[in-house]
């Protein structure tokens, strides 16, 4: 789910925001999510919207543990 990276322009870097989202789940699963918008995470839920303007909703009962990476 996560993009090769791009040569971003000065301005975009200034005004927008990307972060890149690593979950790692109890059962060993490792997911990558890239978001242009971090609206709520906590160990049990994660919502945003990712780089193409989708919203992105990420919930499950067993907690996970995760990382927050800011891109730009």
């Amino acid at each position: 789910m996560v993009k090769k990276k791009e040569k971003v322009g000065f301005f975009k870097r200034l005004f927008c925001d990307l972060y890149e989202i690593t979950i790692w789940l109890k059962n060993g699963d490792t997911r990558q999510i890239r978001l242009s918008e971090l609206k709520k995470i906590n160990q049990n839920y994660l919502k945003g919207i990712d780089e193409d303007g989708q919203k992105v909703e990420f919930k499950t009962e067993e907690k996970f543990d995760y990382y927050v990476k800011k891109i730009y």
